[in-house]
């Protein structure tokens, strides 16, 4: 009588986890208890990531519209993971460090980088300062750019210790991206998404304004009538994914202009409100947005929300039209915030215009 074989399944040839310095084979899953509730997530997931299913779901982030959830073929997870850590050189000799909630695709995608890299990935319950008690040296970290901004002020020595951090989840404007120069760490912002399964291009942090971003080799992109984003990453996008990301084609890449659902037609010039930004965000220390405001004159107008009461003046920054320059500046004492900390702009001023509105 034959005797019955396990089905193979994905992530049948890894043989497990490595899990804060110890080695959890993955039949043993089950039986393991994790340290602490982050580690018992991951411990869960990677449960669903061994067992027989072809598939996976993941949610997006709902920081361009309602969240939903998408199904992944586990090939495709391996696939995103694969180059990434081919792109950083990441091996079992290397050590990762994550303090992202795991409903966040980029959580998700570096556990599995840890799986199939066969390199320890050393977990902190998501903090504002993951670095605040390392005392190992780690070769790769993702982060957001408000865990940086944290660490820098608490304790920013601890990134003598990092060799790579990658950063997602919101925009590093030009102050932040100085004082990232002064460190140790190779700083690189991914571009991605969770239809993309996590960044499909990454530019490097440098002494360059401007952020070009390099597409990964398994990723193709072009342009539609609107000047938007069309990416094709075969075996993760079913077919070409359309977005409403405005960019410019260059040599090595592309360059990121903003989304056009938050273009402003202000009498019949349009203004990306991202490109307005970049220029106040070095007079702004605090959380704010550019978006258009209706206006009977202009149709819209554009408007500068603040978080808080500080005062700015507008008079010595270069626009580079009039159009540019904000012609009302609204203070409000909370924004609105999707659940990864993204701030939700068209609520936001919705919100602004159910209550103060003409």
């Amino acid at each position: 009588m034959e005797a019955s074989t396990k089905p193979l399944t994905p992530f049948s040839k890894y043989q497990g986890v490595r899990l804060n310095g110890r080695f959890i084979e993955s039949n043993e899953l089950n039986q393991i208890e994790g340290q602490d509730q982050f580690e018992m997530e991951i411990i869960s997931y990677c449960i669903d990531l061994f067992d027989e299913s072809e598939t996976i779901f993941i949610q997006t982030s709902g920081s361009t519209g309602n969240p939903k959830s998408l199904e992944f073929p586990k090939s495709a997870l391996i696939q995103s993971a694969s180059v990434t850590n081919e792109y950083f050189g990441l091996n079992p000799k290397s050590k990762s460090l994550l303090s992202l909630p795991l409903n966040y695709v980029a959580a998700k995608l570096m556990v599995v980088r840890a799986i199939i890299g066969g390199y320890n990935l050393s977990t902190v319950a998501p903090k504002a300062n993951p670095l605040k008690d390392l005392n190992e040296l780690i070769s790769f970290v993702p982060m957001t750019p408000h865990q940086v901004k944290s660490i820098l002020g608490e304790s920013p020595e601890a990134f003598d210790k990092v060799e790579t951090v990658l950063l997602g989840g919101g925009e590093v404007l030009s102050e932040l991206r100085a004082q990232l120069l002064q460190l140790n760490p190779h700083f690189y912002v991914g571009f991605g998404m969770a239809e993309t399964l996590t960044h499909f291009a990454l530019s490097k942090i440098n002494s360059e304004d401007t952020t070009i971003y390099k597409v990964l080799p398994d990723a193709r992109i072009s342009t539609d009538e609107r000047g938007c984003l069309i990416i094709n990453r075969s075996g993760i996008t079913k077919n070409d994914l359309v977005t409403n990301d405005l960019i410019e084609l260059t040599e090595e890449g592309f360059k990121w202009l903003g989304r056009i659902d938050n273009l402003i037609n202000s009498g019949g010039v349009k203004v990306i409100p991202e490109e307005v930004e970049k220029l106040l965000s070095p007079k702004i220390d605090s959380r704010f947005f550019v978006s258009g405001i209706p206006n009977s004159l202009l149709g819209q107008k554009v408007a500068l929300f603040i978080e808080g009461k500080k005062e700015i003046k507008l008079d010595d920054i270069a626009f580079s039209s009039v159009y540019q320059k904000p012609k009302e500046i609204i203070h409000l004492e909370k924004f609105l915030y999707t659940e990864s900390g993204k701030v939700r702009r068209a609520e936001t001023v919705k919100s602004w215009l159910e209550s103060n509105g003409d």
